[in-house]
């Protein structure tokens, strides 16, 4: 079986044994080897489909145009001077023009028509944005490390989105390209450089649109076998100590997105730990300015709730109490989809603490199979979803997991 289907046929097979318990079953989407999760029917689902308002806009490259001499099947609409579409929520033709840029606290800049026009992030179900031929070529090769977990994906996805950066003549693209840049580190275990990476979108936002790709920390102790070189975290840390800062950091003024990054990722340091809790302290309460947009509003509960969940991390370190979980997960349900992933990393490590290994063996399923971007997650929940199911005595189950993490993580 190819190595794409494989990893979802393994998936599907041990979430099986899960569906006696209540648990949702997570299944391949045919033919591509995707994996999907199908809502519980007794209770909600936490990665629902994308209702909530705070859930980023998708961003997608524009669809290529065709060839001179080819039909003409684009609609009217797309021959347009620009090619960037603007999808709002509930509307099925889009606004074409020309995306200026997208803010987390300000939403979408559309110039159409001969004028300029900014739109919601809440209003706004999906970006389309002409891109060059590097990043779209970056775009199906990172889709191919997802489905299969190769390594060779990634890198040539790092290659051309470095490539996309350096040559686009769109600074929008160039942002994008980062972000793409980031998740393809995070995907490949190199979170150091992941991080520093990430803080050139601080500069230009303090409440970046793409907070979903930070590279945040949630794991305590990790198992990688790969990562980044020492010369690269000592980089991290040196730029994490700057963007720790109140408002004298790099971009100059309170950057509250790079400072939960800093945080995070300066949580447990030996030299700048102390400081990391006091900030991270400090975005728990965050909250917008006087007359601040919805999308500023929810950019600053989003940073709050990811710094709440931040401090789980100290608390998995004991055995946290039943009531302390139970209030974990009522904290994930008010996350937007896309961040939902390393807070429920944590809700796991705590059920399986407290000793609920059918809970936690869904939990850490789910991580696994939906963390392909975030390789050090997907590689932990992978062995505690294996071990989880060895204490539930489905031995088969655990064994499937197993080679098929030793094939995904460690080839």
């Amino acid at each position: 079986m190819p190595r794409p289907l494989r990893y979802a046929a393994v998936l599907l097979a041990a979430a099986s044994l899960l569906t006696s318990t209540g648990a949702e079953v997570i299944a391949q989407d045919p033919p591509t080897g995707r994996v999907r999760v199908d809502p519980n029917l007794s209770g909600k689902d936490p990665f629902a489909a994308r209702a909530a308002r705070t859930a980023r806009p998708v961003l997608e490259p524009a669809q290529k145009q065709e060839q001179e001499g080819e039909a003409e099947v684009a609609a009217p609409a797309r021959q347009a001077a620009f090619k960037d579409a603007l999808f709002l929520r509930g509307q099925t033709e889009p606004t074409v023009g020309e995306v200026l840029s997208i803010s987390g606290a300000e939403g979408v800049v559309l110039a159409f028509d001969g004028k300029t026009r900014t739109y919601p992030l809440g209003t706004v179900e999906r970006v389309e944005i002409e891109v060059t031929e590097e990043f779209r070529r970056g775009v199906a090769a990172f889709a191919l490390g997802e489905t299969s977990g190769a390594q060779s994906q990634f890198n040539k996805a790092l290659e051309l989105f470095q490539q996309a950066r350096r040559q686009s003549p769109r600074r929008l693209e160039k942002e994008w390209a980062t972000a793409k840049i980031v998740e393809t580190y995070s995907a490949l275990g190199r979170d150091d450089e992941a991080v520093s990476e990430f803080f050139i979108l601080c500069r230009l936002d303090p409440y970046s649109v793409y907070l979903p790709s930070a590279p945040l920390r949630w794991l305590n102790q990790t198992t990688l076998n790969r990562g980044s070189s020492a010369d690269a975290k000592q980089l991290a840390e040196t730029s994490a100590a700057e963007w720790l800062k109140l408002a004298d950091n790099p971009s100059g003024k309170l950057n509250p997105t790079g400072r939960l990054v800093a945080a995070s990722y300066l949580l447990h340091s030996s030299n700048y730990g102390k400081d990391a809790l006091d900030a991270i302290r400090g975005l728990v309460v965050l909250e917008p300015p006087d007359g601040a947009s919805d999308d500023l509003a929810d950019a600053c509960k989003t940073i709050s709730l990811l710094a709440s969940a931040q401090l789980w991390r100290d608390a998995v370190l004991r055995k946290p109490t039943e009531r302390e979980v139970a209030r974990w997960k009522q904290t994930l349900e008010l996350l937007p989809p896309e961040a939902k992933l390393g807070p429920l990393t944590l809700v796991a490590i705590g059920e399986k603490s407290l000793g609920l290994d059918e809970q936690a063996a869904e939990d850490f399923l789910r991580v696994c199979a939906l963390g392909s971007r975030q390789f050090s997650l997907a590689e932990v929940a992978a062995k505690e979803a294996a071990d989880a199911f060895e204490r539930l005595k489905k031995h088969d189950a655990a064994r499937q997991i197993r080679a098929d993490a030793e094939a995904r993580f460690h080839n």
